[in-house]
């Protein structure tokens, strides 16, 4: 777990977790402690939240009545860290409240015109600098200002708030893991920098490594035969029929037999609009085999760490043959509703039936 990665060897080994759970590559982090979250909200003079009625958590200590208030300092921290107001008194309704709590600040920062004032935004980045763990590239006052100057101008609907989509873990219900295949279609989006607001928007370019830039060394002049780096016949491949059409699943594993993946299995699955390669830990090689037997594009191709070996979902638009074609439209595949909030929305939190007080 996240949490368990901090507690052993601090933030880097936290983002390390993070890095190799979703396939992302981690740039900067800012970790707050308890007095970074008093102090940055009596900074911008309080930030309104709101509930649907009047709640009292003992553990927590927070006490709020129904509708909107404004909390700073200790209460700010009681309503992010209650893990019993919110919903059904779970991890994952705190979380939304959590994330209500940035929209709110977004909003307020926003509305206040904080980020055009070089007064204010150097007080909050004085602030940052004092109480928040940051990594190296952030670790001065005139870097913040920098990026507080380039998000002044930002359309607060584009500031999407997310949580990974989960299931109940099956050896533990009261542990969650991710919920595939959409936690891999959520990352994979993230990659590509997908637009979550609008996925069929184009995508921003990321900036390009070293490696993709560097001028390409010269070939050798021998090359030693291929080496097989695995044996076909012992790898798991799964077929997930999402196409809508029946027996899609075992045209496609009779194709992976033929090209010498005989250890296959197929499955109904959810209807999806596009189809992907999944593969798990150690089964990137494998995934692209299978994917080039299927004449499945690499861009398709997704890593999911909760997959064994290697699972080609099929979706709509792949209904027939046994070459994959270009329908299906140009939409990113994502989860519905992926997007929980954005920084625009305006949402009351649900209280828990259990902690309602009159």
């Amino acid at each position: 777990m996240i949490n368990e990665a901090m507690s052993e060897a601090g933030i880097g080994c936290a983002v390390d977790t993070v890095n190799k759970l979703t396939g992302m590559q981690v740039d900067h982090f800012m970790m707050a402690d308890f007095n970074a979250v008093k102090e940055l909200s009596n900074a911008v003079g309080g930030v309104d939240v709101c509930i649907s009625d009047a709640v009292y958590d003992p553990d927590s200590r927070l006490r709020l009545p129904a509708g909107t208030s404004s909390v700073q300092g200790e209460m700010a921290l009681a309503f992010l860290r209650t893990r019993h107001a919110f919903a059904d008194g779970g991890d994952l309704g705190r979380i939304k409240a959590q994330q209500g709590f940035l929209s709110s600040l977004t909003r307020k920062i926003k509305d206040d015109g904080t980020l055009s004032d070089p007064a204010k935004m150097l007080k909050i980045a004085d602030v940052v600098t004092q109480n928040l763990t940051v990594d190296d590239g952030l670790a001065s006052v005139p870097t913040l200002l920098t990026i507080g100057n380039r998000l002044k101008d930002i359309d607060i609907s584009k500031v999407a708030f997310v949580a990974v989509p989960t299931t109940p873990a099956p050896i533990d219900p009261n542990r969650l893991v991710i919920a595939e295949p959409a936690g891999a279609q959520l990352f994979s989006a993230l990659r590509k920098n997908v637009d979550l607001t609008d996925p069929t928007a184009p995508t921003t370019p990321t900036t390009p490594s070293p490696s993709d830039t560097a001028t390409p060394s010269a070939p050798p002049t021998q090359t030693a035969p291929p080496v097989p780096p695995y044996n076909k016949a012992i790898q798991p491949v799964t077929v997930a029929n999402g196409s809508g059409v029946s027996g899609r699943a075992q045209e496609l594993v009779q194709a992976l037999v033929a090209g010498g993946f005989t250890r296959t299995g197929q499955f109904p699955a959810q209807p999806v609009a596009k189809s992907a390669v999944y593969y798990g830990n150690g089964f990137a090689d494998v995934a692209a085999d299978v994917a080039g037997l299927l004449g499945i594009p690499a861009t398709l191709m997704i890593p999911a760490p909760g997959v064994t070996g290697v699972q080609v979902y099929v979706g709509s638009d792949f209904t027939t043959g046994t070459a994959y074609g270009t329908g299906g439209g140009t939409a990113a595949a994502l989860p519905q509703d992926i997007v929980n909030q954005t920084a625009g929305d305006k949402v009351c939190q649900q209280a828990n039936p259990d902690l309602i007080v009159r």
